[in-house]
């Protein structure tokens, strides 16, 4: 009896890892066979692991306005920090005739784009602003902003990317 349950497992554990092989090589089931760049897959398509790590420096923007006199202030490409990127923005929006009080940071990124888009309401104008990873993500989500805000004939005022230029941005790569 003994030697019929041993034999039973033996079986049994053979069919297993007969299973997590038949896995492992099945392209269905591993997506390293298909595409070994892939993230996680641990080899470069020569069966070589990958050591190559690029540190690429963050860049930050942001926008400020002063909504009194639709005055624009902005920071690009800031290698300093979010904080200095910041500051650079409210200093240009007083530096282009907005004050102190109401030059006001409405939006801003990190290694991405923004966006600030204009559009009339009543007697008033109507601001809003995106950040994104393109552009044009970030200009059509401020254009989208302003016309559901009662913005109408909404426009884009400002479009700028802050990153390093080997920053890439792929959804393929990222996902």
């Amino acid at each position: 009896m003994k030697r019929v349950v041993w034999i039973f497992v033996w079986l049994v554990c053979t069919q297993v890892n007969a299973g997590e092989l038949n896995a492992a090589n099945n392209p269905a089931m591993n997506p390293c066979i298909q595409r070994p760049e892939l993230s996680g897959c641990g080899a470069n398509g020569n069966g070589q692991a990958i050591t190559n790590i690029i540190n690429i420096p963050s860049h930050y923007g942001a926008i400020a306005l002063d909504g009194s006199k639709m005055i624009l202030g902005s920071s690009e490409n800031n290698l300093k920090s979010l904080r200095a990127a910041k500051k650079e923005a409210v200093q240009d929006c007083i530096n282009l005739g907005g004050t102190k009080t109401s030059c006001k940071v409405i939006s801003f990124t990190r290694n991405g784009c923004i966006a600030l888009a204009l559009g009339g309401k009543g007697a008033g104008t109507q601001s809003f602003s995106s950040s994104r990873a393109t552009a044009q993500e970030a200009e059509s989500a401020a254009l989208q902003g302003c016309r559901r805000d009662g913005g109408q004939k909404c426009y884009i005022a400002y479009s700028k990317c802050s990153r390093d230029p080997r920053y890439q941005v792929d959804r393929a790569v990222m996902e």
